[in-house]
């Protein structure tokens, strides 16, 4: 079943666009006139904020927020990319770039730095990449002097080289490399360039200043190098170890206490001596080139805060998750933080204006339980505990336990989601451990019903929802109890049951307003008045064929099921049976099925093997020249 609302047709029909559920990922398909269908996929790793762990944020020259994140346990990550309109405006819409649909190398991308060319350079665990908005480019030990796969971080000097600490503590080879971005590359490393003995030579940062000057500190040993074009100079070797170096208009350095030294302090170099200033396990360090102020993240969720050019330093934010990256913005006094989750945009006097995660920028999960489209022309879909979501065509919006705070959601702790339906005056119906009404127009929750306000609703999970001619609101359990909505007492009443031990097959009404209930083994409509049960061909037609998978009505009121043994359709008068035998199926597994207003017919079949797939069927199920 790949839709419960019967507008669904509607819209599908006139926007030519489909949503087709495969497993664990979603696939949208515009089949128009076209014989071979266009496919794009969708995933929560290129739909918005690509992971849910942040990694870093930039602002690119031209105004746009990158946000750095990855998918630990999918091996997928990449850069979010938002423009905002003004600083007032919320992010809307976002384009992604992944390590599974460009040549970036891999999911884990340390640094993201801009050229005076509007190049983009991206530091990656798999090599240095280049971006001039239409070409990439990727250096790594193969086509490179480079010893090592990794690098750590990149800054980009006046005259226009790219400076690249190219070191992994797994390996030998660390060095600073100075690329002039063609084919010029100069190594420094320890110990015949840089001021530390060997055998330590893994690299903790790399900065230029304005001057031209390249700073760099070391993994393990005391210090901070400095390069003024002809020699390497060490300062503070007898003050600590560093890392997260940074500087402000005046090339003051500003670096935090490596937690490999156990320093917990950041420090500022003003060119003569150090300043220490003492924060517990600090994590990231950033200056606001216009204003000056300096921001400095720790562990613990707590930002401090200098307005004065680091003369002192206040506790601006607290209570946050570890803080990962600080980003002023440009042309406001607003100031962005990655936290492990999530990304905060936050006014000068620490109003939190958003959060922003990936599951309220994009699709919110890898495993899609149900699709649904509503009045309006939106999609939806249902992913368990990342909640509900709504996507318009661009902007993504979501409804769970995980958005931050981006929606308001009335259901209680970490629940899964199962269904959104539109009824006939506007008003939305969402079905998770329990049934909310949302009004679209205000942005408000109206009604939420559940086992503690409601007598004779359990603790459960509504799947499907549907609408009769009269108006009348049936909300079916996964389970099979129907509950049926009486507005007088603003209550929902157990109304029926149909059998399905392992999850109901589907709900839905005809063009008549006439709703049907397929269960495992059983179709059951309500015509209005009452239920009754459809005669089949035989008692156990459908338990023979391994009960009943899903249902789709067409716009002509025809009936698809979809069973272990093939494809059903029923006219209302004649079941007939499609499986491999007698049509192309890609699978004997009928899992999803969809109808379009135009009646063309989305399959997808699955029996774990590689015959598995999607089907699209336009025309006699027993003509071969009907399926694509």
């Amino acid at each position: 079943m790949l839709h419960n609302n019967r507008l669904a047709g509607r819209l599908l029909g006139a926007s030519r666009l489909w949503w087709i559920l495969v497993g664990v990922i979603a696939f949208r398909v515009w089949p128009a006139q076209a014989q071979d269908p266009e496919w794009s996929l969708s995933r929560p790793s290129n739909s918005g904020i690509p992971g849910e762990e942040i990694r870093g944020i930039r602002w690119s020259p031209s105004g746009e927020i990158w946000v750095v994140a990855r998918w630990p346990f999918w091996e997928e990550g990449g850069i979010g990319i938002s423009a905002l309109p003004s600083a007032a405006t919320s992010l809307d819409v976002w384009d992604v770039l992944t390590n599974f649909e460009t040549p970036i190398p891999s999911e884990y991308i340390n640094d993201v730095e801009w050229d005076g060319e509007g190049n983009v350079w991206i530091a990656t665990d798999r090599g240095l990449v280049r971006y001039d908005g239409m070409n990439w480019t990727v250096w790594d030990p193969t086509n490179s002097p480079m010893a090592l796969y990794r690098v750590r971080g990149i800054s980009v000097a006046p005259d226009g080289h790219i400076w690249i600490n190219n070191s992994d503590s797994n390996g030998g080879g660390d060095a600073l490399w100075d690329f002039d971005g063609s084919g010029g590359w100069t190594s420094h490393a320890v110990p015949t360039e840089l001021p530390w003995p060997a055998p330590w030579s893994d690299l903790a940062s790399v900065a230029v200043t304005g001057d031209g000057h390249v700073w760099t500190s070391n993994q393990t040993l005391a210090g901070l190098a400095e390069w003024d074009g002809a020699t390497w100079t060490l300062h503070g070797g007898d003050v600590s170890t560093f890392a997260g170096l940074t500087h402000d208009s005046a090339d003051n350095i500003w670096c935090i206490g490596n937690p490999v030294g156990g320093d917990d302090a950041f420090f500022k170099w003003d060119g003569s001596s150090f300043t220490r200033f003492p924060f517990a396990e600090p994590t990231t360090i950033a200056v606001d080139p216009e204003d000056g102020n300096v921001y400095v993240g720790n562990w613990f969720g707590e930002v401090r805060r200098s307005t004065n050019g680091g003369s002192s330093f206040t506790s601006w934010l607290s209570g946050l998750n570890r803080v990962v990256s600080l980003a002023p913005q440009p042309g406001t006094s607003d100031v962005w933080v990655g936290t492990a989750g999530a990304v905060g945009h936050f006014r000068q006097d620490g109003t939190l204006v958003d959060d922003y995660n990936s599951y309220n920028t994009g699709m919110p999960w890898f495993w899609v339980d149900r699709m649904m489209t509503d009045r309006d022309g939106y999609f939806w879909m249902a992913t368990g505990e990342a909640g509900l979501s709504r996507f318009d065509g661009q902007r993504w919006r979501n409804w769970g336990e995980h958005n931050a705070g981006s929606e308001p959601y009335p259901f209680a702790g970490n629940e899964p989601m199962g269904v959104s339906f539109e009824d006939h005056t506007g008003v939305h119906w969402f079905g998770g451990n329990g049934i909310a009404r949302w009004d679209s127009q205000t942005g408000t929750f109206t009604g939420f019903w559940n086992w503690q306000n409601n007598p004779g609703m359990g603790v459960t999970l509504f799947t499907y929802i549907a609408e009769d001619a009269a108006g009348n609101l049936f909300a079916s359990t996964e389970y099979g109890t129907v509950f049926r909505f009486d507005p007088g007492q603003q209550l929902w009443i157990n109304d029926h049951f149909i059998y399905a031990a392992a999850g109901l097959p589907g709900m839905e009404s005809d063009s008549q307003g006439n709703v049907w209930l397929a269960g495992w083994f059983a179709l059951h409509e309500w015509d209005g008045n009452v239920w009754e049960e459809i005669a089949l061909p035989d008692p156990n037609y459908f338990f023979d064929l391994g009960g009943i998978s899903c249902l789709a009505i067409g716009p002509d009121d025809v009936f698809w099921f979809g069973t272990p043994e093939g494809l059903v359709r029923w006219d209302g008068v004649t079941f007939d049976h499609f499986d491999m035998s007698n049509t192309p199926l890609p699978a004997q597994s009928v899992v999803g099925v969809d109808v379009r207003e135009d009646g063309l017919i989305g399959i997808a079949a699955a029996d774990n093997n590689p015959q598995s797939g999607i089907a699209l069927l336009d025309g006699d199920p027993l003509d071969p020249g009907s399926w694509r």
